[in-house]
């Protein structure tokens, strides 16, 4: 019995670890290729490159958990390397924000981003779960969504005129 019971849990383990070992890298591409703004594509790069860490730190767990010791440098190494790649990224998407954004929406990226650093700092193989990090992280990712939500619907004056103001005008 023990055993049958233990075979859905190792296939499980082992199609799991499939997805890791196979990151998928998203072409680069501009928030107005998606119809979305800068704020909303940077969370959405550097959410998808935390949910890589995720993966490995559930995964390395899971190994640590079922006594596979052997398992667990590995896991370490793939986690670490996750980790620079991500901050990698983030360094990159912080770089293509658009310069004259309103203050709001500035201040809703910087806390997004140190908050997305710590939850990213603080993934551990043998401290899976910081909740309380994980939480901070969730609402300043959604405070940084809704600030870009009211960005799109009031954007900012630019200093360049607009069309109708150079009609008006001639």
């Amino acid at each position: 019995m023990r055993r049958s019971a233990l075979l859905p849990l190792l296939l499980l383990l082992g199609l799991s670890g499939c997805a890791v070992r196979q990151p998928v890298s998203p072409p680069p591409a501009t928030a107005a290729e998606f119809g979305r703004s800068s704020s909303w594509l940077l969370q959405a790069r550097l959410h998808s490159a935390l949910y890589g860490c995720e993966l490995l730190v559930l995964n390395g767990n899971n190994a640590r958990l079922a006594g596979e010791q052997e398992r667990l440098p590995g896991f370490r190494r793939q986690l670490g390397d996750c980790q620079g790649a991500a901050a990698t990224a983030a360094r990159e998407a912080t770089h293509r924000l658009p310069s004259g954004q309103d203050r709001l929406l500035r201040n809703a990226q910087k806390t997004y981003l140190a908050t997305w650093q710590a939850y990213l700092a603080s993934l551990n193989i043998e401290h899976p779960a910081d909740l309380q990090r994980k939480e901070s992280y969730l609402r300043a990712r959604a405070a940084l969504l809704e600030a870009a939500a009211k960005e799109s619907e009031h954007p900012a004056r630019t200093r360049e005129p607009t069309e109708k103001q150079l009609t008006i005008g001639s």
